[in-house]
Order: structure tokens, then sequence, then C-alpha cells
């Protein structure tokens, strides 16, 4: 049955109480449930009973419910009940009342408060060999809550001993507040639950804070020996924009509940860390039409009671205090709700007889893992791979290499023959994608400058993540080629598993970054695996797999390992976005997956019919003096060593293409591909000989020219192609506008899906290329303009400027400069004005 301090569905019965005397009784508060805590002579137990507040306490200046976060304990024969309460100065004090019976009360008024604080409350109290301790929620101004610990000897007088726990590190989950405690002594030690936040919703009042129109809520986890030094869990235990919880133990397992607007939400944990949603324990039934407040679990004569807030209204102080009995299989909460609930949840909704809940809360819960969530913002994977050339795909018609995975994605999507990349290198178009610029607008221009806190804050990453999506970042980052710099982006991921420099292909089995929990973000996670044979430990640079005893290679292995953990552990009711940032095919080539041996067996590599000497001494010297002159020229020197260089090549891209596999075959099996978004390009092409080079960085159509396709599974196209201009950026935009948000003005790219949905709209005609480092000059820096036609370059390391132009179309291997030809000089004026435009405008 549901019981309430109500005689009326809308009014409140108040018990009994002899009021005390208080100067400022006028408050206005929140009335949640009550928990009775009961020692034995050798432990804490835990017993409930229903209990009701002074009248003054509910009866605000409107009449509301005005007292909120009880708890209660019982000594001897008494009853000591704690609880916040707003006075008409706007600051909130921890008030006391007492009882010899459970239903009168003797209301003692304050009993604790911090002079100077404006918010003292949610207390939860223990007895400790006869030692009480208040762990409470405190804060100087506004809601920018931590906790605090006060003690007394008789539970009437407290003393301060000020914060002991505090919002975490910047950028953190909860960076901005952490409160509302729920303390178990249990072990010898005392385990605490609190809220955590890392900013405010945008409509509440506080000034000071941070504030975002997606703020949430999660659970956090610390454990300490003396109430005062905790060591906090690196992540939270709890999502969903949990709150508000009450944990108890029950027949060895701890349960909590978790407030909402559909009613109780329950989850069971083995260790209080690693909880399992069991979905709704009681709906909210039109007596509390806006949700349960605060739910409390606990037992009385062997029955378990289920204590909330009847959530009466919207505004935060509309709340009365109901309760039910149930019957909880903790032993079997492991399982499915709906098959081991056997609780009979009733409730009285006059007129009218008991109605039962069971049937309705085994139906949800059997519907919870099926049915669609509200939020049905498509997932979305960003598959990014390194220096991968546009040919080197089997969907492009290469029958010497095999990547059956990356093939079936882009038949079920629309494949884009002309995708370029703003930069050519890794570091630079990195950020690119990351931000959806270029990098006279985002700054990095180089491998050691990094993004700032707002930059990351405003990247797609960060974007994502403010508008409620759970962002996972695998592989290698790039961005800064330390440690440190590398870890500052796991402020935008809730899941992290990015390393810093190039990133290596293989490790041991029992690396740190193989073993480590990516959701808690920190920086111990580096690679710890020994040296190689240069002598090149951990994070460094290193080549081959001869020196560890069980190598597991990162793009076929390690990545989808790590996707894995994060599918398994993320928030169900959020739509997620993982970046997929592989390492493959960057050298060195020969490290690719053992699996792939056999995939270029037997098969003659295709060699670029241009990448000959002959044309290679035909290239200015700016480009023979360059840095991928000396790895072009081996090449075209050794007939067998290209074949075997591009044999590798292709193993390295088939290593990834099976990672790529196991991911898409994971969230399959989870039923998340049918809502997913799966997108995929490279950082930059690759040259194989031609032009007399290795590697990239030249606005040549190797070096530019990528592959790319957009595959939306929720709607699978049938081989659908595109001629249209595609930039890097363009992949930026598109990841913003699947997931409903606005593409701001200060990101120099085009949805895709409108594309894809074979829009009539105009698309571009030409893409600016900006290429700025100069690898202490070895590389020269070069801006450009690619149309669907020509390209124009010029090479601004030289003093003058040196400038190409090609026809793409009469000489696509662009061997023939037209810039020196007079006959062309109106269209070589036309270009250098373009790209003087162009460059302006991505400033």
């Amino acid at each position: 049955m549901i019981h309430s301090v109500l005689k009326a569905p809308i009014r409140i019965a108040p018990l009994p109480i002899a009021p005390g005397s208080r100067k400022w009784s006028t408050l206005v508060g929140l009335l949640t449930a009550v928990a009775l805590v009961c020692p034995s002579a050798s432990s804490e137990t835990v017993s409930v009973f229903p209990s009701t507040l002074h009248p003054e306490h509910r009866a605000g200046p409107h009449g509301r419910g005005n007292a909120y976060a009880p708890d209660v304990i019982c000594v001897s024969d008494a009853l000591y009940q704690y609880y916040g309460a707003q006075g008409v100065d706007g600051h909130d004090r921890i008030c006391l009342a007492t009882s010899r019976d459970g239903k009168v009360w003797t209301d003692e008024c304050v009993v604790f408060q911090v002079e100077g604080l404006n918010h003292v409350n949610d207390p939860s109290v223990v007895r400790v060999a006869g030692r009480w301790k208040m762990f409470y929620t405190r804060a100087e101004i506004g809601v920018t809550d931590t906790i605090g610990l006060a003690e007394s000897d008789n539970g009437r007088d407290w003393v301060d001993r000020g914060e002991v726990f505090g919002p975490g590190e910047p950028e953190s989950w909860n960076s901005l507040l952490v409160g509302r405690p729920s303390v178990l002594f249990d072990d010898g030690k005392f385990r605490m639950w609190y809220d955590g936040r890392s900013s405010l919703p945008a409509s509440a009042p506080d000034k000071q804070a941070i504030k975002s129109s997606v703020s949430q809520r999660s659970v956090g986890y610390a454990e300490s020996a003396d109430g005062l030094t905790w060591k906090r869990h690196p992540r939270p235990v709890m999502h969903r924009d949990s709150g508000a919880v009450h944990v108890s133990q029950i027949d060895g397992s701890f349960v909590m509940l978790i407030e909402s607007r559909k009613g109780t939400l329950w989850a069971t944990s083995a260790d209080g860390i690693r909880w399992q949603h069991q979905g709704l324990l009681a709906d909210a039934g039109p007596f509390a039409p806006h949700g349960h407040v605060t739910p409390f679990l606990c037992k009385v004569e062997n029955q378990f009671r289920l204590f909330f807030g009847a959530a009466m209204g919207t505004r935060w102080n509309e709340n009365q205090l109901a309760w039910m009995d149930v019957d909880l299989p903790v032993q079997s909460t492991t399982k499915d709700l709906a098959a081991d609930v056997v609780a009979t949840l009733t409730r009285n909704d006059p007129p009218g007889p008991d109605l039962p809940l069971l049937a309705r809360v085994k139906v949800e819960a059997a519907s919870l893992a099926g049915r669609q969530q509200p939020d049905v913002r498509p997932n979305i994977v960003m598959i990014f791979s390194d220096d991968q050339r546009q040919d080197a795909v089997g969907y492009a018609g290469n029958s010497a290499i095999t990547t059956p995975h990356l093939d079936a994605l882009a038949k079920q999507g629309m494949v884009f023959r002309n995708c370029f990349v703003n930069t050519s290198i890794c570091a630079i178009n990195r950020a690119n994608l990351l931000s959806g610029q270029y990098p006279g607008r985002h700054g990095i221009r180089d491998f050691f400058e990094t993004f700032t806190h707002q930059q990351l804050r405003e990247s797609v990453p960060g974007r994502l993540r403010d508008a409620g999506y759970q962002t996972a970042f695998f592989g290698k980052w790039g961005i800064g080629d330390t440690s440190e710099k590398t870890h500052l982006g796991a402020a935008v991921f809730d899941y992290w598993a990015g390393q810093p420099k190039q990133t290596n292909y293989f490790h041991e089995s029992d690396c740190r970054h193989v073993r480590y929990d990516g959701f808690s973000r920190s920086s111990d996670d580096l690679c710890d695996c020994p040296a190689d044979k240069r002598g090149h430990a951990g994070v460094q640079v290193r080549v081959g797999k001869e020196t560890l005893s069980d190598p597991i290679h990162h793009d076929a292995e390690i990545i989808p390992m790590h996707a894995q953990r994060f599918l398994e552990g993320r928030d169900p009711d959020r739509p997620f976005c993982m970046m997929l940032f592989f390492k493959s095919p960057h050298g060195p080539f020969s490290d690719w997956d053992p699996a792939t041996r056999e995939y270029t067996a037997g098969k003659t590599m295709p060699i670029p019919l241009a990448a000959t000497k002959a044309n290679a001494q035909r290239e200015p010297t700016v480009v023979q003096s360059s840095l991928g002159w000396s790895a072009g020229q081996t090449l075209l020197d050794n007939p067998a060593r290209h074949q075997a260089s591009v044999s590798d090549y292709y193993r390295s891209i088939s290593s990834m293409d099976m990672g790529v596999g196991r991911i898409m075959a994971e969230l399959h099996r989870r039923g998340l591909d049918q809502n997913t978004v799966v997108l995929f390009t490279s950082d930059n092409g690759h040259f194989s000989g031609e032009h007399g080079l290795g590697g990239k960085w030249l606005m040549y159509e190797p070096s530019l020219r990528v592959p790319g396709f957009l595959c939306d599974l929720r709607k699978p196209l049938q081989e659908a192609v595109s001629d249209e201009l595609v930039i890097t950026t363009d992949f930026s935009a598109t990841i913003l506008a699947l997931a409903g948000l606005p593409i701001p003005d200060t990101i120099s790219g085009l949805d895709l899906t409108a594309l894809t949905d074979n829009e009539e709209i105009e698309w571009r005609d030409d893409m600016f290329y900006d290429h700025p480092y100069g690898h202490n000059g070895k590389i020269p820096t070069t801006i450009g303009v690619r149309t669907r036609t020509h390209t124009y370059t010029r090479y601004t390391s030289e003093t003058p400027p040196f400038e190409q132009l090609f026809d793409n179309q009469t000489d696509p291997d662009q061997l023939n400069n037209l810039a020196t030809d007079p006959e062309f000089n109106g269209q070589l004026l036309t270009l250098r004005r373009r790209c003087d435009q162009l460059q302006e405008e991505v400033q």
C-alpha cells in the first residue's frame, strides 16, 4: 500500500510535535524520505520508521513542504532526526527533532550551522564507537557545493571539521561541485556516494558557476579510513544524470535508489562501485506526477519499505513524503528485473481499488533494454586513419589490398571520390578535424602546440559532450608531442584511450595502456612496455615486437578492446561518439598484425605509372630538397623494395580493417549498429614514388587526396558515390549536424548529409590547402587552391614564392607546370587571387 502523511492526496496531515522556539521560523525547503539508523552493541544496523517534521517546517510562505534531507539515528529508546531547512535569510541550516515513538516529535531547532556559509544541509549521520559523525553539503556562495564533516559526542553539540571532500580536477566530471553524501561505515572504513557536476543547468540562478544547457549529475564514490582523508574513485560509478541517491546494504549486496521523474530507479552492486541498473522499481503514479525525490530503502519488521518525496509540482519545494512496502529479492538482482522481481507494489488512489504495480514494473523493466530511449539521436563512429592514400582501400577498385569491413560499410553508404585534406600532416590535420577549422584559426601549426581549455570545450567532441553525447577517444592523439600535452585532450572525452607521440603498434598483453580503465581518463595510462632492440621503451617510438613476450596489435586488437570496455560501461540512455584514430598505415609499415601475413602473398603490388626516375628529375629544386625525397629515391632505385614496402603498407591497412570489423561486430552484438552513423577518412595521403617522393606534406594529389565515406546504418544506401569536393573539416561539420547541433560560423566545413540525402544544393567549387609546418626548413611551407579541374600551389617558404599550376584533367600526374607558360597567365592570376581570398576566409 502507498502510505503518506496525507489525509487527502495533496494535503499534509502532520503528526503531533512540540515546537521549539526559533526566530527564523519562516522556511522554504524540500521534504524528502527519512532514514533511521539503529546501532546494536557491536555494529550499525538499519531500521526505518515513517516520520514527520514540525508543521512550521512544512508551512512556508506559500504553504509548501519545507524541510529536507532527513537522517535519523536510533540511540537506546530515542530517535534523533537531522534534516536541512532554509531560513528567511536564504541560508540553509541543519535541524534536529527527537521522538520516543516516531509519531510525536519535539523540535530541537537548529543544531548545526557554520558562520559565513550559505549552504549547510543534506546530513548523513553515522555512529562509530560511540562517536557521531555528520557528513553534510556546504557552500560558501551559490550552490557550488563541497562536502564537510562535523563531529559530536552527544548528537546535539557539533564541532565542525570543515571541508573534507571537494570538487575534482579541472575539466573532470565533478569539477564544479560535489555534495549530497550518502555514507556507510562498512568493514572498518567509511564509504561515500555523492553527487557531482561539472556545470549547472542554464536556468540555475547561480551567476558565478559554469552553465550548460545539458548539465548532468553523476554519482561518485570515495573511501576513507578516518572520514577526513578520502581516496576518490577516478570516474563516476553511476551516470544517467543520476543524483540524490541512497545506498544501503541488504543481504550482503549494495542497493542504490535513484530519484527520477519516472519514479524510483534502482541498481545493485557487489562492491559498491560496479553497478547494474535494474530499471524502474516503482513508477511515479498520479500521486507524484513529477516523480520521486530522494528515495530511501530500509527494512521495517522484516518488510522492505520505500520512502520518497512525492513531487507534486515542478518547483523543487513542492514535495510530500510518501512510502510503500515492497518485497525486494536482493540476492537475484544481478538477473533481469522482469524475470526476478516478485515484489508486490500496490498503491491506493482514491477513489478506486488498490491497483497492482508489479505487472507495470515488469513490463517497463523488460522493455528497458529493447525500447528506444527518449534521446534518439544517432551514435557516431569517426574512423580516422593515418597516411592512407585514396586508392589504398578495396572499395576503390584495388584488388591487391584486403579491407572487407571498410568495403562493407562503403557499400551501404556514400563514397566521396574527391576527398581531400586541409593540411597533409598528422598533427595539424587532426587538429583540423577536431576543431573543424584551418590552422590559421585554431593555431596548431606544428607538433608541439596544443589546444587551450576553451578551444577543447568548443571542439567537436567538446560540443557533443555538452549536448549530452558520451564521448570516447581511441588511438593516436598526435597534438602536442609530450605525454602531458597529450593528456590535455582527455578533458572532453568520457572515455580516454589516447596515447602520445606516434603511438606504437605492438604492446605486451599486460601493458598499462592495455589494462587501464579509460573511463578514469587518468594520466596513469601510458604504455610501459620494455625497450625494443634500439633501446626505445614505453611511449618512445618503438619498432618490432621481438622483445615482447606476448605482443598484441594496437589497431587490430587493443583499440577494439578499449571500444568494448567503453560500450560495456557507457550510459545506455545517452548517444555516443567514438573517435577511432588508428595509427595505421603510418610507419613502420612492417609492424602489421601477423594475421595479415598472407593477405598480399602472391600478389603484384600496384606501383604508380608516374613513379619513375625520369619524372622525378623533372621536379623543381624546392621538391628535390624536401624531406620526402630520400625515401622516394630509395623506392625508385630498388623495385623489389618498392614492392615490399607497398605490401607492408597494405598489410598495415588490413590490420586496421580487422579492428574496424571487431568494433562493428561488437556494435551489432549489442544492437547498436542500427542507430549508428559511421564516417571514415584519413589525416593525409602518401606518396609511393610519385614526383620522386615518399611521405606526404606537399600539395600533389597522392598527398592531398584520401579515402572517405559516410555510412548511415539507419538508412543504408546502395553503393552511392559523390564527385563533389569534400574536405576534412566537412566531417567535423557533419558530426555536429548528425548530433542535431548548429554548425558555428567558426567551422570551415559543410554538412555531408546534404549529399547523402540527394538534396539539390550548391556545393563548393574549390578548396583551400594550408601547410604551415616547415620542419626546420626540410618541408616547404605551402598554401594553394584545388578546384574541380586545377591545382594551384604557392611555396611560401621560398623567396620569392615559387608557384605551380596543373590541369588535372589533361595532366592527372601533375607533371607539367603551367605557371611558367604565358598562355595560362589569366588563369594563374585568377587562382592566385582566389588563394588569397580563401586564406583570409579561414583565418
